[in-house]
């Protein structure tokens, strides 16, 4: 609802997309998002693209990194951010049940992978990549977009 030429202070909306997530779904309570580093201000036209990639790819760490039948199911999913010279680097790593050993992102066709990679490819001029957290368990979603 901004104009484009406007700023926007994206840790706020990046928080509340956090708390919606896990607020939304039957793991309330029990997964819980972090926040580490700044997003900044962002352009209102990337951050509005950048709000529909964090939503969705939080909901996926949510949806299938956790078993919300399961009553002892509880995990935190961490949001880290660095901003380099002339980039925007965003990890997503979850605590969860990791990806199948299957999973091929080209070859995915998931709708909401398949947006989130227009997204960050096409509209935002980046680079996406899922796979396992390196140090645990869990699954990693690593954006890199360049910014102003």
């Amino acid at each position: 609802s901004q104009a484009v030429e406007e700023n926007v202070e994206f840790d706020e909306i990046a928080d509340r997309l956090g708390s919606m997530v896990t607020d939304v779904g039957s793991l309330a309570g029990r997964v819980r998002v972090r926040r580490d580093g700044s997003f900044g201000v962002l352009p209102s036209e990337s951050a509005t693209a950048l709000a529909m990639v964090l939503t969705e790819v939080l909901q996926n760490a949510v949806e299938h990194g956790y078993v919300a039948e399961d009553p002892e199911t509880s995990g935190t999913i961490t949001v880290t951010i660095r901003r380099l010279v002339g980039r925007l680097h965003v990890t997503v790593d979850d605590d969860g049940r990791g990806l199948p050993p299957d999973f091929d992102l080209e070859g995915s066709t998931n709708l909401g992978l398949s947006i989130v990679r227009t997204l960050v490819e096409s509209e935002l001029g980046g680079l996406l990549a899922l796979g396992a957290v390196p140090e645990g368990a869990g699954t990693r979603a690593e954006i890199d977009l360049p910014v102003e």
